[in-house]
């Protein structure tokens, strides 16, 4: 019932990420009504807990009445601005934003860093 009821938080600094990567979040969940109004997103904070980047998709926007959605995913693409996201100590956090109050029951949580093009990183050794 809480606005923000889930939330997973991580230094970047231990994600072990390149330049490049794109790291994914996958919310697995049961609900009985359409969670309209709802979003999963994810947002880069500074040491400071300033935001240096934020962004996520509605669920509802993809929630369809005759069909019941299971997962929801959002994701951020690693770029140039990594290195001053580093310098900041900064943190990356997934989090459910509950806007409308709805009442569903998160089942797994999955988070995946893919590196679509692993050789480029063989170029400067």
């Amino acid at each position: 019932l809480n606005e923000f009821c889930f939330s997973a938080k991580a230094l970047l600094d231990n994600l072990k990420l390149q330049e490049g990567n794109v790291v994914l979040a996958k919310l697995y969940f049961d609900a009985k009504d359409s969670l309209g109004d709802i979003g999963f997103h994810c947002s880069i904070n500074s040491e400071k807990d300033s935001i240096l980047y934020f962004g996520g998709n509605d669920i509802g926007q993809f929630y369809q009445s005759d069909k019941s959605l299971t997962f929801a995913a959002t994701q951020i693409y690693i770029g140039s601005e990594f290195k001053y996201w580093l310098k900041q100590k900064s943190k990356i956090n997934f989090f459910v934003w509950n806007r409308a109050g709805k009442t569903f029951k998160i089942r797994n949580f999955e988070i995946k860093v893919i590196d679509h093009w692993p050789e480029r990183w063989d170029w400067w050794k």
